[in-house]
């Protein structure tokens, strides 16, 4: 993945472009991704800006992550969901913790259980997870109960890899 690059230098939580020559107050940004970065004012609400620093999604979330795959988890009243370029609702605001698509899915969170969704918001590899990770490479690092296999058991956990249909990778 390519990602836009602008020079720009944080001075006491400011970010200022130094080829626009502005300042845009803010807390915290992410990468520059199709054009757009998420940023935070602040109030401690998100948006995203374009590379020129004009404000295209207003400043409205309670948290945001970059675009990847032309979405972007967004969190709202304390649940995550994802939107589009043009802050369209894509996925639906139901879970605890999301994060942005690698390789096609992306890891979401509901009841403290992991699994992965596509980009049509289905869920291709259930939430039966302690923790996972992004897919890199065609699999994902995923935390699972030990030996006894009961999901629900957290005194022994053990990582794993998988692949893209869930099945763990030896």
């Amino acid at each position: 993945m390519f990602y836009d690059v602008v020079p720009i230098s944080l001075i006491n939580q400011y970010l200022y472009m130094k080829h626009l020559n502005i300042f845009i107050v803010l807390t915290f940004l992410t990468l520059f991704t199709n054009g757009q970065v998420a940023i935070q004012n602040k109030a401690g609400k998100w948006g995203f800006a374009d590379k020129n620093g004009k404000l295209i999604i207003p400043y409205k979330y309670d948290h945001a992550f970059e675009f990847s795959d032309n979405l972007a988890p967004v969190k709202l009243h304390g649940k995550w969901g994802y939107i589009d370029q043009n802050d369209q609702l894509i996925i639906q605001m139901e879970f605890d913790a999301a994060e942005i698509f690698k390789e096609g899915l992306a890891s979401v969170c509901i009841n403290d259980f992991y699994g992965f969704i596509d980009s049509a918001g289905k869920i291709v590899i259930p939430l039966k997870y302690i923790d996972s990770e992004n897919f890199d490479q065609g699999k994902a690092y995923v935390q699972i109960a030990g030996e006894k296999g009961d999901v629900g058991d957290r005194n022994t956990i053990e990582w794993i890899y998988i692949d893209k249909t869930g099945k763990k990778i030896n």
